[in-house]
């Protein structure tokens, strides 16, 4: 793999605003030998920069948190992001979590409502497998004195929120609150909402500063659980990823001082897979000294990545470190390996919000700014499996060469925190939320760096696999963009399986049942206006090419699905696949 880079004009980014002293020059990156690492997603482009708002003295405004989900795209290419402003009014009304929307693609912003409380902490969003939804859930006090947790759901059709919150677990007193961590979605469309407790909980079964788990299917009228995740003591700051129908969640807990760990939940048997939380450090456990907060995500093939700090007297000092386990192996063991060596980096009881993980197709990132440049700086390295080692390849190592630079600056904490797009439904290129509170613009900023390729796809709706033993899906293997040929088309189908693929445009809201049709269980989520034929091979895999003409001028969405013939799965003898949305651009 080789990289080389070329740097725009000082001082002004693509959005065009500027702020004196904070003039960030914007990296780009080439690749030039890494398709086989990168997929040929990072393009050659200008990465595009978008200002999603900025705070007013005396308050501050700044992305949610650094651990959770705070950035999502929706089915009709509009991007969501969460942004927490406090007026600096020391009252609960004057703590907002707000949501903001872009559709043109990051480049600018608008305040779209907040969340229906007062007095508000960090939250989380993810979109939904419907076309029209996002579900959030946060921390507020609302009426009360102490942080309790809510959830509700958000029509991105209508702009309103769907109902009224949802009081998830009420809090009573300074010592039994309750703080959201994080919230994802399963492919069947199963939620998931990780969060911790306080000192002293009144919640049965749950000790101080542990971490718990809360489900709803499809089917289920009302989240379930509590589930507590920890079995050692304290389950902090959990962060969480979905692969098929089980969530994966990591936390911080007290051996190690501190410590991460990790425990899987499967939704379909509503069981944990483990039967205590497992310790990335293995053995070690007891002297990893990492700090509160980590980030988990997949790849495409489903392995696991998890990022997180430790410092001294772990034998690393400061550093950012990824554990990874492979998907093929039940995750059984975890490797870690070293992203960054950062000295100003200390352990314990500290909740660092600079690091994150994100996904772009086949490629995992490490974003991060570094402690012992205060801050000022925000650099990536990639990810990806290390088949000798069985853990993940750093590239470019960093024990012998430095970070590849996304954003430099020249002031300190303009990277307080950073939130990268970690959907496993989306492909496309980096796309990352930051913030920070440098001198020039002491109140805080929210900001969104994408990289140069706006075409995407996001995967939604709900495949249906009967009593087939693997559920068919529809997805892309490179990006819809103008003058070029995408390829997209089915996986995981039986062998040789014959297969209709259709397309559309737009998206019902009320998706179609197919139960009429003897198509148990399935679903088409918009109206198909054109077909074609496909035949899976051997190893149940079809490609379809589209050629999209150089002439188009992009900025659409097309749907696409598929309907694979399966006799004796169902009583109609066919599966349908998920949606998969592609933005032109």
């Amino acid at each position: 793999m080789q990289f080389s880079f070329r740097a725009p004009g000082l001082g002004r980014g693509n959005s065009g605003h500027e702020r004196s002293g904070f003039g960030p020059t914007v990296l780009t990156v080439l690749t030039v030998l890494a398709a086989p690492t990168l997929g040929g997603l990072i393009t050659t482009d200008l990465p595009a920069q978008g200002l999603v708002h900025t705070g007013t003295a005396p308050g501050v405004a700044l992305p949610s948190s650094g651990w959770t989900r705070s950035l999502t795209y929706g089915v009709d290419g509009t991007m969501w992001s969460l942004v927490f402003e406090n007026d600096g009014s020391g009252t609960a009304a004057g703590r907002t979590l707000q949501l903001h929307r872009s559709q043109d693609d990051g480049a600018t912003w608008a305040l779209v409502t907040d969340v229906p409380t007062v007095g508000d902490g960090r939250g989380a969003l993810v979109s939904g497998r419907a076309c029209d939804r996002l579900h959030v859930t946060w921390s507020a006090t609302d009426t009360g004195s102490y942080q309790s947790l809510y959830y509700q759901a958000f029509d991105t059709a209508a702009g309103q929120w769907v109902g009224s919150p949802e009081l998830l677990i009420s809090s009573t007193s300074s010592n039994d609150q309750y703080y959201a961590n994080d919230i994802a979605i399963t492919e069947q469309g199963t939620l998931g909402i990780v969060f911790n407790t306080h000192r002293s909980p009144t919640l049965s079964g749950f000790s101080g500063w542990s971490g718990g788990l809360l489900v709803k299917r499809r089917t289920d009228p009302t989240f379930q659980g509590p589930f507590r995740c920890n079995t050692d003591s304290f389950g902090m700051l959990g962060s969480m990823t979905a692969v098929g129908e089980t969530f994966h969640t990591t936390f911080r807990t007290n051996t190690g001082l501190y410590g991460i760990r990790y425990r899987a939940y499967d939704t379909v048997a509503a069981a944990w897979v483990q039967a205590a939380d497992v310790a990335l450090y293995g053995s070690g456990q007891s002297s990893m000294r990492a700090t509160n907060s980590s980030c988990i995500t997949r790849d495409a093939t489903g392995n696991l990545y998890v990022l997180y700090s430790v410092g001294s007297p772990n034998p690393a000092g400061g550093a950012l470190e990824v554990a990874f386990a492979a998907r093929s192996t039940g995750y059984s063991t975890w490797v870690t390996s070293l992203v960054e060596t950062d000295p100003a980096l200390g352990a314990g009881n500290l909740t660092y919000q600079h690091y994150s993980l994100a996904v772009a197709g086949d490629t995992v990132f490490a974003v991060f700014s570094r402690a012992t440049d205060n801050l000022e700086s925000l650099y990536f390295r990639v990810l990806s499996p290390d088949p000798n080692t069985g853990g993940a390849t750093v590239t470019p190592d960093p024990a012998s060469v430095a970070a590849i630079p996304l954003v430099l600056t020249n002031e300190a904490d303009s990277f307080e925190r950073v939130d990268g797009l970690r959907s496993a439904a989306f492909r496309g290129d980096l796309t990352v939320l930051y913030g920070g509170r440098p001198a020039s613009q002491a109140a805080g900023y929210v900001s969104v760096l994408r990289g140069g390729a706006a075409a995407r796809t996001l995967a939604w709706s709900r495949g249906c696999q009967g009593s087939l033993p693997a559920l068919p899906r529809l997805v892309s293997s490179s990006l819809p963009a103008v003058g070029s040929a995408f390829l997209y088309g089915l996986e995981d189908a039986p062998a040789n399986a014959p297969a209709i693929v259709f397309s559309g445009v737009g998206c019902l809201p009320t998706p179609q049942s197919l139960d009429p049709f003897g198509f148990t269980g399935c679903e088409v989520g918009f109206s198909p206006l054109a077909s074609l034929f496909v035949l899976a091979d051997p190893s149940g895999t079809a490609t379809v090419s589209l050629s999209i003409p150089g002439s188009l001028a992009g900025g659409f969405e097309l749907q696409f699905g598929a309907l694979v013939l399966a006799p004796g799965a169902n009583p109609g003898g066919a599966v349908a696949t998920n949606a998969l949305s592609a933005s032109v651009r």
